[in-house]
């Protein structure tokens, strides 16, 4: 009922919670040595109440244990459902109480062999130890992980087997790339903690990323090394770069204060790993077969509902079904691979997949049957000329004509007559040399033969010393070409025009100068005409000012700029003259009305975001109101930024809508900047990332005491250096007073 540990325990409880007692609440009887029966008997219960207390506490411990340790932890852990082998034994291992599914596939042998079967040899060695521990094995040619459980207060272990075959071959590979960097087809660099200084790269290194060596630390390739380097471990990340993706492992040479990175080109894995775990995530939707099948029971466990559809008796047939015939000869290796099998004059290509830690394959089948017959089509008019409604010719190396098919004599009847001076053959003259001598593969080039324009191929054919000469008619072809060359040049001619009269319609700059000495606008569309826009005008005293960002760019954008300006426009020369916020508001409602967005069941969700201020220069005051943007204004070298009231101007009907109008100080020299997303938004960089509004207002900080002219340069350059080769992403536009 009761072993030696409970009762080791129950005693070692007693002895500390007596004495305990006994100092605290007997402290005169010890001290007095009163031991009369009745002080003895009170010391003595001190001591046997923490006994049995302990004593059944420890009991009742156990039964819970046992149970949870049993059936519960069993169920907790679904030992049925993982791939990887799970077993319990008792502590001699000679005999094997449960195995799951995965165990019984891979070693079928293991219940009679018992502690005698090889998975055991290391096992036994420690089990004396009496502590949870992990060991590693190999079986004909698999490293299997085993974690090792001993279940409290039983004589049962649970072993816990997982093949680590791949785990161990990349950690060798891994090691002998480490040795022989020279020789390793992957990135291997030395380079300090910092990142600063790079000491080493291997010649593919070099050959792939030689900039690398200036840029150190900016480089993409080290953009996810920082944090891992500040942790001071050996660590792995991947990193996307160049339409790549490099996984990275980044070793601390011992020492030194130097890593080591080993880049590896994963890029075709990472597709082939999406592609894979798309057709294995959603079996169900796949328009292809995919099916499972059992190797140790010869049963397929799985068909998704294309399978059922098509070969609804594969479940009762099993792997013997012809669908499976071109398998059983490959399945053996157990590796990957691909194979075609033809069924019902159906040609399927086969992808079959084993699944780790488990007598499991998947296997999808294609329908390439149409694919196949495209392909046979294409290759009976290469092999029958005869058939091919394409003129073809064929010489040999002295120039003569061997062969030319009935297309050919039906365009060309005076070929065999005219022989090499035919003009057909003209092309030919300047590529026939570099043909036969290899010095190119084949030529293509495009001539007129009457009112037939045909794209002539020419190749070498060195096993029958000729060379073929191919004449596809693309007459039609060229006729769409030049059909929509037309369209094209009629609709930029349109574009063209419209810009002329977008232009005309923005205020001049001359206009603003008048007012302002010292000012600039860069408008740059992105598509020739632009969805933004601006404008200012002179009313009174207020100098008013405008920046507007319409939704979409080009066409579309423009003309919803010329429905905003003149709707600014008329708003401006109305009286009493409102304020920032109370022309937005008017604005948003004509802007609705135009576009019929006043009404519950609209659907159209154009509009604009924008800023709207008016400086006095008499009273030194600017008043603000802002659609979405804000307003910047540097003085002093100090940023001063309002943001505007966080609503769209137009768009969809949400009821009235009310702007904040900010009122602001103005002092001499201050620097007024109101702008529009485009610039902050632009891609590029040497990361491929948004320029950023804080990247913008530290430019405009470090610029901010130059003349406006030289201002407006400057912004324009730093943004062409970011942009690079990246395609302009939005329209632009930014003006700048200087007060």
């Amino acid at each position: 009922m009761f072993n030696r540990q409970f009762l080791r325990r129950s005693l070692i409880v007693s002895l500390l919670v007596g004495t305990i007692l006994n100092l605290t609440n007997n402290f005169s009887i010890m001290s007095g040595l009163d031991f009369s029966l009745s002080h003895l008997i009170t010391i003595g219960l001190t001591y046997l109440v923490p006994f049995c207390v302990s004593l059944y506490a420890s009991y009742s411990a156990s039964k819970l244990t046992k149970i949870g340790t049993g059936e519960i932890a069993r169920l907790a852990t679904f030992p049925e459902q993982t791939p990887n082998i799970v077993m319990e034994c008792n502590l001699g291992a000679d005999k094997v109480t449960y195995m799951n599914p995965a165990a019984k596939g891979i070693f079928p042998d293991i219940e009679e062999q018992g502690h005698d079967h090889k998975l055991f040899n290391n096992i036994k060695k420690k089990l004396s130890t009496g502590i949870d521990f992990t060991t590693e094995i190999e079986i004909n040619g698999i490293f299997y992980e085993q974690k090792v459980y001993f279940i409290i207060d039983s004589q049962i272990i649970r072993v816990f087997c997982n093949d680590i075959t791949l785990q161990k071959k990349n950690e060798q590979d891994f090691a002998n790339m480490t040795l022989f960097p020279e020789q390793n087809p992957n990135m291997v660099m030395e380079c300090d903690l910092v990142l600063q200084k790079i000491t080493y790269m291997n010649p593919a290194a070099l050959s792939q990323y030689p900039e690398i060596q200036e840029e150190c630390h900016n480089h993409p390739l080290f953009a996810n090394l920082k944090d891992g380097i500040i942790a001071g471990k050996d660590f792995q990340t991947e990193v996307n770069f160049d339409n790549k993706v490099y996984d990275q492992k980044v070793c601390f040479v011992p020492g030194t204060s130097a890593i080591r990175l080993f880049s590896n080109d994963i890029t075709e894995l990472k597709i082939s790993e999406q592609k894979l775990a798309n057709m294995a995530l959603f079996p169900e939707q796949n328009p292809n077969m995919v099916m499972e099948c059992s190797l140790t029971e010869k049963k397929v466990t799985y068909m998704n509902p294309a399978a059922k559809t098509r070969y609804p008796e594969l479940f009762k047939v099993g792997i013997g079904h012809a669908i499976f015939s071109n398998i059983h000869s490959k399945i053996r290796e157990g590796k990957d691979f691909q194979c075609e099998v033809t069924v019902d004059n159906l040609i399927f290509d086969q992808k079959i997949y084993f699944i780790p830690n488990s007598p499991l394959v998947r296997i999808f089948s294609t329908d390439i049957t149409e694919q196949k017959e495209i392909q046979n089509k294409l290759a009976v008019l290469a092999t029958f000329p005869e058939e091919n409604p394409s003129p073809i010719i064929e010489l040999d190396k002295d120039r003569n004509i061997t062969y030319s098919n009935p297309a050919c004599n039906a365009h060309f009847p005076d070929l065999m007559e005219l022989k090499g001076d035919h003009p057909i053959l003209f092309p030919l003259k300047s590529n026939f040399e570099n043909l036969i001598n290899g010095t190119i593969s084949a030529y293509e080039e495009h001539l007129m033969f009457g009112d037939i324009c045909f794209l002539q191929r020419g190749k070498y054919l060195k096993e029958n010393g000729v060379v073929r000469i191919f004449n596809v008619d693309i007459s039609q072809q060229k006729r769409n070409e030049e059909i929509i060359r037309e369209k094209n040049q009629e609709m930029m001619d349109s574009i063209n025009y419209a810009e002329n009269i977008q232009q005309s319609m923005l205020p001049a700059t001359t206009e603003l100068n008048t007012v302002f000495k010292d000012a600039f606008v860069f408008y740059k569309p992105k598509d020739i005409i632009s969805g933004d826009f601006y404008y200012y005008a002179t009313i009174g005293n207020e100098f008013i000012v405008a920046n507007c960002d319409c939704t979409g760019h080009g066409v579309p954008g423009a003309l919803m700029s010329m429905v905003g300006f003149n709707h600014i426009s008329q708003i401006t020369n109305e009286q009493p003259l409102r304020t920032p916020g109370e022309m937005m508001a008017e604005l948003d409602v004509r802007l609705r009305k135009s576009l019929k967005q006043d009404g519950k069941g609209t659907t159209s969700r154009d509009g604009m975001d924008g800023v709207f201020y008016y400086i006095n220069k008499k009273n030194k005051m600017l008043q603000f109101a802002g659609a979405n943007n804000p307003i910047i204004i540097i003085r002093k070298g100090g940023i001063l930024e309002y943001k505007g009231t966080k609503l769209a101007i137009g768009g969809r009907y949400e009821g009235e809508r009310s702007y904040e109008d900010i009122t602001i100080n103005l002092e001499k020299g201050d620097c007024i900047y109101s702008f529009t997303d485009g610039y902050q938004d632009q891609f590029g960089g040497p990361k491929e990332k948004k320029l950023m509004k804080k990247r913008m207002l530290e430019l405009l900080i470090d610029i901010n005491t130059d003349p406006m002219s030289v201002q407006e340069q400057k912004i324009k350059e730093y943004l062409s250096s970011w942009q690079g080769a990246q395609e302009q992403v939005d329209d632009i536009q930014m003006i700048g007073i200087r007060f």
